[in-house]
C-alpha cells in the first residue's frame, strides 16, 4: 500500500502539473516508482524573469557540488551559466540533443563551449534520440524535471524535489539517458553541419 499512497501523494500535490504533462519519456521502471519523489514544488518563470533562468533553479544549481542534466531546450544563458558552475569547482555533466548542441557551437557560444570541454570536471554528451525528452536535473542537492505538455508548447515549468529518494530517482533517470549518449571530445564536427 505504501508505494501506492506515495504515488498518489506526489501526483496530488502538483496535480495541475502532472495532469498536463507527457510522461511517456520516463522509462516504465521509474514511472512505477514516481512516489519516491516525495514532496516536490512546481517552479516556472515569472513575468519579471521571463527571459532569464528560473531563480529557484539557479540558486540550487549554484549550491551543488555535482550537477548532471539533460537539457531539452536552448537558453542563451546556459553556455555561460554551466561554464561558470564548472569554473567554481562543480562537477558538471551535460547531455544535449543534437539540435541543441548545434546551437551551443554557434559562433557566439563556441568559445564558452570549448572552454567547458577543456576543463577536468566537465563532460559534454550528445544524445541522438533525445528530441522532446524532458529536461532532467540530477544534482547532489536537488532533482528537477521539466516535462513537455501533452499539448501546446514547452513552458519551462519544473518540478523540483529535495528528498533523498528523489535525488536517487533523478540520478537513475539521468543515467538512463546517459547510457544512450556519446561523449564529445571535439565540437568541430558539429560546426556548420546541416
Amino acid at each position: 500500500m505504501k508505494p501506492l499512497l506515495d504515488t498518489l501523494s506526489v501526483l496530488e500535490e502538483n496535480v495541475d502539473y502532472w495532469a498536463d504533462r507527457d510522461v511517456s519519456k520516463i522509462p516504465p521502471f521509474l514511472l512505477r516508482r514516481i512516489g519516491e519523489l516525495g514532496h516536490c514544488m512546481t517552479v516556472e518563470p515569472q513575468i519579471e524573469h521571463m527571459f532569464e533562468m528560473i531563480p529557484e533553479y539557479v540558486k540550487n544549481a549554484e549550491k551543488s557540488k555535482r550537477f548532471e542534466t539533460l537539457i531539452s531546450y536552448f537558453h542563451p544563458l546556459f553556455p555561460s551559466f554551466y561554464l561558470g558552475l564548472a569554473q567554481k569547482g562543480t562537477s558538471v555533466s551535460l547531455i544535449l540533443p543534437e539540435s541543441i548542441l548545434k546551437r551551443w557551437v554557434e559562433e557566439e557560444y563556441r568559445e564558452q563551449t570549448r572552454q567547458f570541454l577543456e576543463m577536468e570536471n566537465t563532460r559534454l554528451m550528445v544524445c541522438k534520440d533525445c528530441e522532446k525528452n524532458p529536461t532532467i536535473v540530477a544534482a547532489d542537492n536537488f532533482m528537477g524535471i521539466a516535462l513537455f505538455p501533452k499539448e501546446g508548447i514547452f513552458d519551462r515549468k519544473f518540478v523540483i524535489c529535495f528528498e533523498p529518494g528523489a535525488l536517487s530517482w533523478g540520478k537513475e533517470l539521468y543515467d538512463y539517458y546517459e547510457q544512450n549518449s556519446e561523449q564529445i571530445e571535439n565540437i568541430d564536427i558539429y560546426i556548420n553541419t546541416p
